[in-house]
């Protein structure tokens, strides 16, 4: 291959000679790259969405102590509690995650229609499986969370929290 590129560019008539399999390994080695870029802005985003997550709920549970103890003096039993508490994170997650999917979609065309390479032009197109797995990862970030900050409502002080002046 390579002979015959050397011989065709000996010709006058013959401006620039290219090869497929060159090209096949720029792009290779530049989707390579770009790779380890989507995996960072992956693990970026599943840190934030937890910190997001666990300060969600620990700004819930530390805003409303004399109401879960209230709850808890009232009589009711651990799960009950918890499902109280935690009802309203599933639910702000569950809207986080449809508006972060929106947003997601645009910002996506948005990076996409910025990445300009002169040999190699992007699909604009997300995967299904993409969507899905979003959506399991923050509702697992969610799940964890909450067993996790379990503990914080077992540790709340029944007598303590109702004679705390607001």
């Amino acid at each position: 291959m390579y002979k015959l590129s050397a011989e065709l560019m000996k010709d006058k008539n013959v401006a620039k000679v290219s090869l497929f399999m060159d090209l096949q390994k720029r792009v290779s080695n530049m989707m390579k790259s770009l790779n380890y870029v989507v995996y960072l802005v992956i693990i970026c985003a599943a840190f934030l969405a937890f910190i997001v997550i666990y300060n969600l709920t620990n700004i819930n549970i530390t805003e409303r102590i004399r109401e879960i103890a209230t709850i808890k003096v009232l009589g009711f039993f651990k799960n009950e509690t918890s499902a109280y508490v935690f009802r309203e994170n599933i639910l702000l997650t569950s809207i986080g995650i449809i508006i972060g999917l929106f947003l997601g979609v645009l910002l996506h065309r948005f990076v996409m229609s910025q990445i300009v390479v002169d040999i190699v032009s992007f699909k604009i197109h997300i995967k299904a499986k993409s969507f899905v797995y979003s959506i399991i990862l923050t509702f697992a970030f969610n799940i964890f969370i909450s067993i996790f900050m379990n503990k914080k409502l077992d540790k709340i002080n029944m007598a303590e929290s109702l004679k705390s002046v607001e």
